[in-house]
């Protein structure tokens, strides 16, 4: 069954957080991109991860502000690749099926 409670860990301002979505999280997001959120699954995805941030943390600077967390995001995987292969999120990859 799905579900939108996902708990996801962030580096945020050099600072980890942990936070857990949940569908609140979802539709904030999907107002937020304003029009058809399947066009943009990268933003969906970080704008749950925003909206759930938010909830949790909602004095931290980069509450305020969707560029500045997405800034802070970027900024932590500079000084730590989350990608160790070297892929990225290239969509033209094979998808590994995990056997």
């Amino acid at each position: 069954m799905p579900s939108f409670r996902t708990t996801v860990r962030l580096t945020v301002g050099g600072e980890a957080f942990e936070v857990r979505t949940n569908a609140g999280d979802q539709l904030t997001a999907e107002r937020g991109i304003g029009e058809n959120p399947m066009n943009f699954p990268v933003e969906l995805g970080m704008r749950v991860w925003w909206s759930a941030f938010k909830r949790a943390n909602p004095e931290h600077p980069a509450a305020r502000h969707f560029r500045t967390f997405v800034e802070d995001l970027d900024a932590a995987d500079e000084e730590t690749p989350a990608d160790v292969d070297g892929n990225g999120l290239d969509p033209t990859l094979p998808v590994a099926t995990g056997g």
